[in-house]
């Protein structure tokens, strides 16, 4: 279980990587305060072999140090994930969407965290469900809506390289 991560311990943080190393510009020192995050949620070992330079699975958050283009944009998926991260910890089943990132369900969890996202910010109420493996039970989450009444929900997402589906 991952320690939860309060806004002090954040600005904490961002103070000791400004005040430890002043030629950080903001950028930088955004990218660096959301390895800490992820660090903190997801652990080193997990960094190393899904994100890092080198890693050893690649994926949509893997930093490959290509091109300027394509650094800025991995950045920002880092940057986007830790922020989700942080936003959503308080809600119910949060820590299901870490064990499947460490796992290497990378893209799906990543399209989970962001509709959470989206009715977090919106004040749906929101928990992420454990998967059991059985058809009809298996969605992503269940959400309250303003009537009281809940509803389940699934995100979906398209693989980054693979070709769309056709329409049915």
């Amino acid at each position: 279980m991952p320690r939860p991560i309060d806004i002090a311990a954040l600005h904490r943080t961002h103070s000791n990587l400004v005040g430890d190393h002043p030629e950080l510009n903001k950028q930088m020192a955004s990218i660096y305060l959301a390895i800490a995050i992820l660090d903190n949620f997801l652990g080193d070992d997990w960094l190393k072999k899904f994100v890092l330079p080198g890693a050893k699975v690649k994926n949509v958050l893997t930093q490959t140090e290509s091109d300027p283009t394509s650094d800025a944009t991995e950045q920002l998926r880092l940057v986007d994930l830790a922020e989700v991260m942080f936003n959503l910890q308080p809600v119910p089943g949060f820590t299901n969407c870490i064990a499947r990132l460490q796992q290497g369900d990378i893209e799906g969890t990543l399209a989970e965290l962001d509709l959470g996202r989206m009715l977090f910010i919106n004040g749906v109420p929101l928990r992420y469900v454990i998967p059991e493996g059985t058809k009809g039970t298996d969605y992503d989450m269940v959400v309250q809506f303003k009537n009281g009444q809940y509803g389940c929900v699934d995100a979906k997402c398209k693989v980054e390289g693979s070709s769309f589906s056709q329409l049915l």
